[in-house]
This record gives C-alpha cells, structure tokens and sequence, in this order.
C-alpha cells in the first residue's frame, strides 16, 4: 500500500437516508462532484470517499455500485490519484454491511469498513 502525506488527501462525505421518492438526485449529485473530482487528481493524491448511509434503497444501491465501478476504473489508471472508501455501517445492520463486503468484493477499491453505533448516526439526521 502507498503510503500519501495528509497535505496530499481530498475527503468527501456523502451521509443521509437516500430514498427514490425524496432525494436519489441529491445522492447523484454529490457522486458526479466526487467522480469529476477523481477523474482530474494528480498521480499522489489521495481520495477519501466516506459513505455513511443508515437507509438506501435498492435503485440508490444499485446507482452506488455503478459509480463505485466507475471509480474503480479510474483508480486503475497510473495518472490520478488513489482513491479510498469509507464505508461506514450502523450496529447490526447487516443489509450495510453486506453492501459494503459486496462493494469489496465488486472492485479493487481500498474500503475500509468501519462499524458505528446506531445512536450516533441517527443522531446527525
């Protein structure tokens, strides 16, 4: 593994429930800002994409393993940047978490899956 200076890190948050009915749009906007954002990185750069996501539908999981795709295919390229993935999952919640070993198992991405209290997380929402 390559080890990046922090000054060389960019970090993305993505968090919040994302349903078809009310906000997959705003899910698909905060994707396309990280895609582009991978696509122009200098090679050194690291890329943090953080998920934390309590409740994601089936059409937002499917539009997540898309992007996660696509990004994998951009890692693969010897001129950007590194990009690693958060993913974060509540206490219990299986269904995240198999995602996320889904997710693993899908790319070649670095994820690491990081396990939160479900307290916490619905505190922020």
């Amino acid at each position: 593994m390559n080890t990046i200076p922090l000054s060389n890190e960019t970090r993305f948050n993505i968090e919040g429930v994302y349903l078809a009915f009310n906000s997959l749009d705003v899910l698909a906007d905060k994707l396309l800002d990280v895609y582009y954002s991978a696509q122009m990185s200098a090679p050194g750069v690291l890329l943090i994409v953080e998920f934390e996501l309590p409740i994601l539908d089936t059409r937002g999981k499917r539009m997540l393993m898309r992007f996660l795709k696509a990004l994998n295919t951009i890692n693969s390229r010897s001129n950007t940047g590194i990009i690693m993935i958060e993913w974060r999952y509540q206490f219990e919640d299986e269904d995240m978490e198999e995602f996320g070993e889904l997710i693993e198992e899908s790319t070649s991405l670095e994820i690491h899956m990081i396990q939160t209290e479900a307290y916490a997380v619905l505190r922020k929402l």
